[in-house]
């Protein structure tokens, strides 16, 4: 019975701390670059929210692999190009505004916590590699998922913060050039 309890706890748990979901990214061409449309599915948990509103900054980062498929079965596909894209979320305490910092450079500033949760679930483009460096007549694929970081906090505070969850692979369909 507590082996019962401890899994359906440990399982409730990762639920709670995990609830972004991605669904398999659309692939396209867009002005010689191969590019690519990641949706996600579902929200932040409840237990991330609650750590912007105190403060924290939040990183939620998208990151993705563009590998060639392999003939050989038992061999490992190799990695074309691999990158990510984060966002940095936290409350201006003072202003009672959500300021949302992309990797790019990019700052945006929401009024309400609805405003920056429909930015964050709206998904992400990713330019991935031009179309030109892909080799004829090969196949490829992309991988991507989402990972979700607190920053570190100092003791004795650190306690309050120490989360960190990640999505697994979602593998997109074949690309052949």
């Amino acid at each position: 019975m507590r082996r019962v309890f401890c899994v359906a706890s440990l399982c409730l748990i990762s639920t709670l701390l995990f609830s972004l979901k991605l669904r398999s990214p659309g692939i396209r061409l867009f002005q010689n670059t191969l590019s690519a449309d990641i949706p996600v599915a579902g929200g932040l948990p409840v237990r991330v929210m609650t750590a912007i509103d105190d403060g924290i900054r939040i990183n939620v980062i998208f990151e993705f692999r563009l590998k060639r498929k392999k003939q050989f079965f038992l061999s490992s596909d190799p990695v074309i190009k691999e990158g990510r894209v984060s966002y940095a979320v936290t409350q201006n305490l003072l202003e009672g505004t959500y300021v949302v910092r992309s990797s790019t450079g990019r700052v945006f500033t929401y009024r309400t916590r609805k405003q920056y949760l429909t930015r964050l679930s709206s998904g992400v483009r990713l330019k991935i590699i031009r179309f030109s460096r892909l080799k004829a007549g090969v196949s490829y694929y992309l991988e991507v998922r989402i990972l979700i970081r607190s920053t570190r906090m100092y003791p004795p505070f650190s306690f309050l913060s120490v989360f960190s969850s990640e999505s697994p692979w979602v593998r997109s369909g074949v690309i052949v050039p």
